[in-house]
Formats: structure tokens, sequence, C-alpha cells
């Protein structure tokens, strides 16, 4: 039985052999020498192929090759490498089980490559890039990066900038830089001075500016030739983020949020219009168009016509909040217009939240004995809608233009109750207050960055324009004085408005104010540096200016309710505040004072520098 295996064995092997001994004895063999035409030496790393068919081999460092395995026919031989004309050999003949030689030469291809330009754009938003602005600055300088306020939950600038050491917010605009109170301190957005919303202040509104939108924040704490000589304590520098040319990304994001205490829970508030949602709410409260502006002299008639034409806004609304709204969608993208690649970024974002605060106030007097306890429940509905665009131009020899562009309008409405208690816990005084808010921004930067010499020599510009407006229209406030009910024959407190005597006039108690302040900004900052070697060692020579016009209109009136002097029902002063200045009373209860204060500034700034760095 072994050995019939055995013979079986070396039968399929014999046949196996044989198979593979013909097989090869129907292929051929290919190999030859390729050489530069002109030096005769090898072209390395060329590639031998044969036309119609998968066979192809590289050459070595000597210019030879080999070609196994090849069926036996006639082939056209393909010769090509990188800057070298291609070459065909026609009529080559391979023959089973013998080797064809073919050796050949290639001449160089003379032509004109196109020139390549390879462009590259400096980032500034990463956490490497500012430590290395902080590091080449001449002045003492704390920042953070884009890359550094993505790893927070930070929703705006107001909070990033709270995190570099020694600055402190207030109220989200006004800026304290190692203890040194908003007086003593700048705000630049983009290189330009930002607009302020305080009639009296230096402010910016820090939580205009979400926080996926910054490129980084700086903060220069010591003078310096090329900053501005108008702040002591410091200048914050906040730059937006720049357009990325070959860049397309689209963020969409939304989210609702409940807030303990407010949520479903009461809140009050006036009559609102149907614009507030969108935060452009003030401009269908403000004075009747052709309101005049009247004084004491007027006749009473007069002042009861126009007390007429004003609405009785005074009414309180009981609701519920709603939860918090807040959305945010930006897009990059390069724009293709006439040859020209633009780089774009568009941002679009809204917020409508609700708060409902109940706080709890003491006054002490002198000797430090509380001589009154209040209580404020405030309700407030604020509104943001901003948007940004941004486009950046790269030119053919690396010049940058940029146009920057921020708007924001923000709307508050607040309504106060507040309740006022004596020691012993009796109420006596309940006061109201409600207004609206309205406060709109806008910066707008035309720039360009320009080199020359070998890049020896830079030019940087900006053309910046702000525009800020505070809106405040009707300003409502009255307040009552409160009878306990113990001590009268109604079996509820009396409640009368704290209204003086004919003729006279408190605006903090029964009174309406209007006020609006406008700035606009005008600003030109170029700087230029070259740069020059002095025997071993490179010296930067640095000039240039900084020029400012500001413009600010802030106008304010107020107007307070009396008792006309001829009214004969005096329980008018016991109505609620919803019925107390309505239509059929208002011809009792009229303007008995009123008061128009207008302020206009202007100023202008200039400033130019010339230092220069030895390195």
């Amino acid at each position: 039985m072994g050995n019939i295996c055995s013979k079986k064995a070396f039968i399929a092997l014999f046949f196996t052999v044989f198979t593979l001994t013909v097989g090869f004895a129907q292929n051929g063999i290919l190999k030859g020498t390729i050489k530069d035409a002109t030096t005769q030496e090898g072209v390395i790393g060329g590639t031998v192929r044969l036309a119609g068919t998968t066979l192809a081999e590289q050459t070595n460092v000597d210019g030879s090759f080999i070609l196994s395995n090849v069926p036996a026919g006639t082939y056209t031989v393909i010769i090509t490498s990188v800057s070298y004309k291609n070459r065909e050999i026609p009529q080559v003949v391979v023959k089973a089980g013998e080797t064809a030689t073919v050796n050949s030469t290639l001449e160089e291809d003379t032509k004109q490559l196109g020139e390549v330009v390879v462009r590259g754009v400096r980032r500034t938003n990463t956490e490497v890039s500012v430590i290395s602005e902080i590091r080449e600055a001449t002045q003492v300088v704390s920042g953070i990066s884009s890359e550094q306020i993505v790893k927070t939950q930070d929703r705006d600038a107001a909070e990033v900038v709270r995190r570099i050491p020694g600055v402190t917010i207030v109220d989200n605009r006004f800026i304290q830089v190692r203890g040194l109170s908003e007086r003593y301190n700048s705000v630049w957005l983009n290189d330009v001075t930002a607009p302020s919303s305080e009639t009296d202040k230096k402010s910016f509104s820090f939580d205009i500016v979400p926080s996926a939108l910054l490129d980084r924040v700086l903060v220069f704490k010591d003078p310096s030739p090329e900053l501005p000589g108008d702040f002591a304590g410091g200048l914050v520098k906040v730059y937006l983020r720049k357009p990325v040319l070959n860049e397309r990304l689209l963020t969409v994001n939304y989210s609702g949020g409940y807030r303990n205490g407010t949520t479903g829970n009461t809140f009050y508030t006036d009559k609102g219009s149907n614009t507030d949602w969108l935060g452009f709410g003030a401009w269908q409260r403000e004075l009747p168009r052709g309101f005049p502006v009247l004084g004491s002299a007027y006749q009473q008639y007069e002042r009861d016509f126009y007390a007429k034409q004003l609405d009785n806004t005074f009414p309180i609304f009981k609701t519920r909040a709603m939860p918090d709204v807040r959305f945010n969608a930006s897009y990059l993208d390069q724009i293709n217009i006439g040859g020209l690649e633009i780089g774009s970024i568009s941002s679009l974002n809204y917020s409508n939240t609700f708060t409902n605060y109940s706080i709890d106030r003491n006054v002490y007097d002198a000797s430090g004995e509380r001589t009154d306890r209040l209580r404020d429940d405030q309700s407030t509905n604020n509104v943001r809608l901003g948007a940004v665009q941004n486009f950046s131009l790269m030119l053919d020899n690396g010049d940058k233009l940029e146009f920057r562009n921020l708007f924001n309008q923000f709307g508050r409405n607040q309504l106060t109750t507040r309740d006022g208690y004596d020691n012993e816990g009796t109420q006596v005084r309940k006061s109201y207050a409600m207004g609206y808010q309205g406060r709109t921004t806008y910066t707008g930067q035309l720039a360009g960055t320009h080199s020359f010499n070998d890049e020896k020599t830079s030019l940087e510009w900006v053309g910046g324009y702000g525009y800020s407006s505070r809106n405040e229209p009707d300003l409502r406030r009255v307040a009552y004085s409160v009878q306990p009910a113990g001590n009268t024959e109604s079996k509820t407190p009396i409640e009368t408005v704290l209204t003086p005597a004919a003729g006279q006039v408190d605006v903090n108690n029964a009174g309406r104010l209007f006020q609006k302040l406008n700035e606009d900004i005008y600003t030109i900052n170029v700087n230029g540096k070259h740069k020059l070697l002095l025997g071993e060692r490179e010296v930067e020579l640095g000039a240039g200016t900084y020029l400012e016009y500001r413009d600010r209109n802030f106008e304010a009136r107020a107007f307070g309710y009396s008792l006309n002097s001829t009214a004969t029902d005096q329980t008018i002063r016991n109505q609620h505040i919803g019925n107390i200045f309505a239509p059929r009373t208002s011809h009792q209860a009229v303007f008995a004072w009123m008061k128009t204060s207008t302020l206009l500034i202007s100023t202008e700034l200039a400033m130019s520098w010339r230092p220069a760095t030895y390195r």
C-alpha cells in the first residue's frame, strides 16, 4: 500500500514540474539600460513599460532594468521619466525562453515650468502665536487665544476677559485693570476705538461679542509709543476671527435653557411692542413726532392737551416666564469674483432670556440703626440680535485687504416692584419702575497690510467707523405711600400716589423720562516699519499715526405729574397704577413741569510715534 502511494506522489510531482517548465519556456526576458542622451549617465527612477499590458519596471541607480516572465510576442516599449521627454520603441520582439535587450537614451525636456506660488497666512488665534506675540512685545501684556477660549464654556467676550489676570468686568460693560476703574482704561476693537454706550463713562458692551467669533484678546498694562496715552490702567485689544482661504465650514447651534426660580414662574411686564422679540422695541415707545419742548410758562390747557398725546403705558400685566432661547450660526467660505479669491466669515446670533429676582435691602442711618426694609421683585426680559460679516482678500503680491463689520442690537424690558417696610414690618411704601432700553452698536473697519523691499518694509493701516446708540424711552416711576388697614376704616391698606402740590413736580415719584445717547467715532491708524542691518545688529525703525474724531449727542426729557389745581376729585390719587394716568383722568393729573437737557460733545485725538528697536 505504501509503494502505491509513493508512486502516485511521484507522478503528481513530475507533471507539476513539467507544466511549470513548459510555462516558463513560453515566456521571455526583456532587459536593458536607459541613459541620459547628453551625459550618458544612467537615468534613475525611470519607468519602462510594455504598451497594452500591465508589465512595467523602474530603472535602478545605473539606469538598468529587467522585465521577467514577459509572454512571447512583439511589443512597443514606452520609457518615461520626470524632466525627460517620453520615448517609444516599437517592434521589440520577445521570444520564449530567450532574453531581449533594449538600450536607449532619453532627452531632457526643456519646457519652462509655470511659476509655483506658495501663500501662507499666519495664524494669530493659536495658543503658541499669542505666547509668541506676548514674548516679542516691549510692554507688559497678558492675553488669551481662541484655542484656549473653545476649551471653556464662556458664551461671550465679557466672560472671556474675566479670565485674564488683573482684569475685572462690571455689569458686562465697565472694565477694571489692576484695580483702576473704567475711567483709566480703554478698549480697542480690531485696532480702533470701541464705541461707548454711556454718557459720562468709558464702556464697551463686551457681551455683544460671542466667544466663538473671538480671535484673541490682549491686555496692555503699560504705555508704549504705538499706543494711545489716554489710559493708565490698561488697554484691552479685542480681535475678531478672520476669514481663512480654502476653508468652508457651517456651524449651527441652538439651545434652550431652564432657569431655576424664573422659568414657568410668574413674570410681570408692561405693554410691549411687536418688535420686542428682535430687540427693536425702543422706537415704538418714543415721544410722538412734533412733541414740543414745554416749560412752566405754557398755559394749563396746552399741558392738558399734550398730556393726552402720551399713551397710558403704566398698566402691569402678569404672565409666565418662558424658557431661555439661544441660537448661533456661522459660515466660512471662499468667494471667487472676477478671478479674485475672497475669504468670508458670516455669523448670526440671537438670544431671548428671562430673569426674575427677589431682592431684600436694608437701609441704615449714620448711627447704624435700620430705618427701612425694602423688598424688590424684578422681572427682566433681555433680547440680543447680532451679526458679523468679515471679508479678506489676498492680492497676487501677498498684500492683504480686509473689511470687517459687527452689528449688535440689544433690548431690555425691565419692571421692578418695590415694597417698603418700617422696623416693625408694616408696609409703608410701594413703588414701581418700568422701562425699556435699546442699545445699537455698529463698528466697521477697512484694513490693509503691505510689504515692500523683499519684506524689509511693511505698512499696516486701518480706517474705522463706530456707532453706538442707547435709547431709553419712557422710563416710568411711580411711588405710593401705604396706610395700613388697621389705621383706617377700610379693611385694606390705602395707597396714595406721592405727587407734589399743583404746579410742582417730582419725576422720581410720578414721572416719565425719555433719554437718548448717540455716538459716532471716526478713526485712522497707520503704522510702518523698516528693517536695517547696522553691522551685525538688526535695527527696526517704526513710525505711525493715530487720528480719532468722536461726536456724542445726549438728550433727556423729564416729565412730571401733579394734580391739577382745578381738580375736584381728590380720590384720583388713590387709583391703581394702571388707572391713575388713564385718558379719563388725565385732565386732572397733568404735566406740571417739563425739562429738556441736551449735551453735545466733540473730541479729537491725534497721536504719532517713531521708535527704534535693536535686536
